[in-house]
């Protein structure tokens, strides 16, 4: 928790002498200036931390086994429900009258989905429906002829990947939101060394589909042969709506310098590196959404 705050001492196990750590592979370096300058007692200015990254923090979980690990159990809910009915009636007694109906209604909600973050926090949900309806009449022209007349309906809704968290990046302190209200969510963040967190990189992606089908034929049996011939028609409408880049987000956080072993920069481990660039933003080769964008990195106070 001290290190969210930019106070590092505790990677200099071996004390401090006047502000430097007496084990200089410890000691944390500023390198921006010319020459590099030693960070006192391993603790970061307030001023040189970047706020935009001090939200982003705070949608890393604090470690809950050990010093460095988030350990939790997560529960995927998923539910099914499947009905139909049919109708039959004898308007006389050559025409029969057939009605069907039949749904198929889905839900599922993931804590952790596969393309996301891997830390609660950032759920999706998923809802999927097919309905279908038939309508068939049956006319009997005589014992040996016999015509089929049938209307259906399909109508299909899924919906993949809906947001659940919807914090705006704005609120985080990104200068953009999304243009799709559906994918309004934080965005999905890596951090060098860290977990992932923020809303998955695909999705959400809504389709519904509508067909319409008519269809009749005419048998007839004579003797050893029978021949029926018939007609239909369909039509087909999906409607697809999905959320693509600049709506969803991208953001990298990669380490582009190296730990040295002279006094120049010192840092305990990489993961330790990584946190400071994020507390810094500067350590970011960030892109936002697709085709690539650079972020300027201009919070370089340090």
């Amino acid at each position: 928790m001290a290190e969210r705050q930019g106070d590092f001492s505790a990677l200099c196990s071996e004390g401090f002498t006047g502000g430097f750590c007496n084990n200089p592979n410890h000691q944390l370096i500023n390198v921006f200036p010319k020459p590099p300058q030693p960070y006192a007692n391993n603790q970061l200015p307030a001023s040189s931390i970047n706020p935009l990254s001090l939200g982003l923090l705070d949608l890393f979980p604090l470690p809950n086994s050990g010093t460095n690990v988030f350990t939790s159990t997560q529960i995927v809910r998923q539910d099914t429900n499947q009905y139909g009915v049919r109708l039959d009636h004898y308007l006389t007694a050559s025409d029969i009258l057939n009605f069907r109906y039949a749904i198929s209604d889905g839900s599922q909600f993931n804590p952790i989905p596969t393309s996301g973050a891997s830390v609660p926090g950032f759920p999706v949900g998923q809802e999927q429906r097919a309905q279908n309806f038939v309508a068939q009449e049956t006319h009997t022209f005589s014992p040996a002829m016999i015509g089929v007349f049938r209307l259906s309906l399909l109508r299909n809704k899924f919906l993949y990947g809906e947001r659940t968290n919807h914090t705006t990046p704005a609120s985080l302190g990104f200068q953009y939101d999304p243009s799709l209200d559906v994918a309004i969510g934080p965005p999905f963040i890596q951090v060098n060394g860290y977990t992932t967190v923020g809303d998955p990189i695909t999705g959400p992606r809504n389709t519904y589909e509508t067909a319409y089908d008519y269809s009749g034929s005419l048998s007839w049996v004579h003797g050893r042969h029978e021949v029926k011939f018939g007609g239909g028609y369909q039509h087909l409408h999906v409607n697809v709506r999905k959320a693509l880049p600049p709506t969803v987000s991208l953001f990298l956080f990669l380490s582009r310098l190296s730990p040295m072993r002279s006094p120049a920069f010192c840092l305990a481990s990489r993961s330790s590196f990584s946190r400071a660039a994020v507390i810094f933003h500067v350590a970011s080769t960030a892109s936002h959404s697709t085709p690539t964008r650079r972020i300027p990195t201009k919070s370089h106070n340090a």
